[in-house]
């Protein structure tokens, strides 16, 4: 009995396109960034939010990956750097719509002392008990 190999129906390119994209062959960019345009769409269409423009940044997010192409070291996990790229672009365009974040301020913890105790210099265990000091007849 012979098995038939199963068609291929992702579109995503394999490892060897993305090898010769990766070294530079302009067909073999062409052929990933058409193939990997669909999972891009839908990795950031489902992402997005009503009031960020998908296609910016779909199209930032094409450009990401064709400038980081002669740094990606392993061709096996393309798919996963290629999702990684998209996410960074999205918050990177979440960031530019909204401002940067508002910093806080830092965290106070009450003091809370028991009746009786010491003062908290005195009570902290990262300070060091003063020497001793001579005195001198």
């Amino acid at each position: 009995m012979r098995h038939e190999r199963p068609v291929r129906t992702d579109p995503f390119p394999d490892r060897r396109t993305v090898e010769a994209a990766r070294d530079g062959d302009a067909g073999a960019v062409e052929r990933l960034t058409a193939g990997a345009l669909p999972l891009v769409h839908h990795v950031i269409g489902r992402a997005v939010e009503s009031d960020l423009d998908v296609d910016d940044i779909v199209q930032d997010t094409m450009v990401a990956v064709i400038r980081a192409l002669p740094e990606l070291r392993d061709t096996a996990k393309s798919r996963s750097w290629l999702v990684a790229i998209a996410v960074r672009q999205l918050t990177d365009a979440r960031r530019r719509e909204t401002g940067p974040r508002p910093r806080r301020p830092p965290r106070t913890r009450p003091v809370t002392r028991h009746p009786g105790s010491p003062p908290r210099e005195a009570a902290s265990p990262w300070r060091r008990p003063a020497a001793p000091t001579r005195c001198s007849h």
